[in-house]
């Protein structure tokens, strides 16, 4: 009798476990047959992206053409020796908060060589003592040098090639050239310091397209020269731009990382953007749909950035939210928040370096 019970035993649990095998195959076939698989695993190219929403991701390549490659200022500098880098930064001088960075800081110790990136006249020297230096009091000691590009060389910018740019570099512990002097590259112009509104002995580089002059100064001074470079609008009105670009458009550096695209938040929309140190040349985000249109923020040429209120980390229902670098951090990560949008409106999300290279998400 007990044969026989264990027999009825053996035989009931080899067709409940066939029942349940049978049950689980039909699960998974449904699963795998409905479900798009870049929902069901968190290692598909998507990882970074929200999974709720079915995104596709694809590489999008742009062209570094007419690049001019240029000398770093200081022996051994590059890339990660950047202490703050170009666009959005939280200002660690000013209780970090928000402020657009208009050129790279470099760290280094006091009394460290600075050079010319690249052949070209002295422009302009300024003493850190002089009320009069268009970089009184926050620059310090700087020195200005114009540069003219050989044949095949330009900058692309708002649309136009340009061949001629402004190289500055402020906060000199000493400068050793003069107004008018002609410099060949890596010539020593001055040493590192930390004079004007800075506490860091370090370099602030800029480069400037066309004209040394700021948008403040040729929107306050447009009879000057320096102020009517960009050409006229249709009314014959002279054109101000601020010519302030990423230095990376004419420094030599590698570039080979391409940035890290999340959607971390739908109501309201939020993007997190973030790039590998080593490469610091995020320059542009744009998100696009039927309804709203496109929206874009541009570093380089300030699309999507009022001029007026630069260092406003709002700018057009946008909010900019860098997260906090120095030399030692090892990504450049930057929140865009899209408060009058969510994630349902938008179809595309487009995110490009300096030169156009990117990634582009599509629903």
């Amino acid at each position: 009798m007990s044969t026989i019970l264990a027999k009825n035993t053996v035989t009931k649990l080899d067709t409940r476990l066939g029942v349940a095998v049978g049950f689980l195959a039909i699960i998974t076939f449904f699963v795998f047959t409905t479900l798009p698989i870049a929902r069901l695993f968190s290692f598909n190219k998507s990882t970074n992206l929200n999974l709720s929403v079915r995104w596709t991701v694809e590489n999008i390549s742009g062209s570094a053409i007419g690049k001019p490659v240029t000398a770093w200022p200081i022996n051994s500098s590059g890339v990660n020796n950047i202490n703050s880098p170009f666009g959005p930064r939280l200002k660690a001088s000013s209780n970090f908060n928000y402020d657009f960075h208009r050129g790279i800081d470099i760290v280094q110790q006091a009394g460290a060589s600075v050079k010319a990136i690249a052949s070209g006249k002295v422009y302009g020297v300024y003493n850190a003592d002089d009320s009069t230096s268009p970089y009184f009091i926050d620059g310090g000691n700087t020195v200005v040098i114009e540069h003219t590009l050989p044949n095949g060389k330009f900058i692309l910018f708002h649309g136009k090639q340009y061949t001629k740019y402004y190289s500055h570099y402020l906060h000199l512990q000493s400068y050793n050239v003069v107004k008018d002097q002609i410099v060949a590259q890596g010539t020593i112009i001055g040493r590192v310091g930390h004079t004007g509104t800075t506490e860091l002995n370090h370099l602030h580089l800029e480069i400037r397209v066309a004209t040394p002059c700021s948008y403040e100064f040729q929107e306050n001074n447009p009879e000057r020269f320096c102020s009517r470079v960009f050409g006229t609008d249709a009314n014959g009105n002279y054109l101000h731009y601020d010519p302030h670009i990423n230095p990376l458009r004419v420094l030599n550096y590698t570039d080979t990382y391409r940035p890290s695209v999340s959607v971390v938040g739908d109501k309201p929309l939020k993007i997190k953007i973030s790039q590998d140190r080593r490469e610091l040349d995020i320059n542009e985000i744009s998100v696009y749909g039927i309804a709203i249109g496109t929206k874009i923020v541009n570093f380089d040429e300030r699309a999507g950035i009022d001029l007026n209120n630069l260092d406003s980390a709002l700018q057009d229902n946008i909010l900019i939210e860098p997260e906090r670098f120095n030399s030692s951090t090892a990504k450049y990560e930057i929140n865009f928040t899209f408060n009058n949008l969510n994630s349902g409106q938008i179809s595309e999300i487009i995110v490009k370096d300096i030169w156009g290279n990117g990634v582009k998400l599509r629903k």
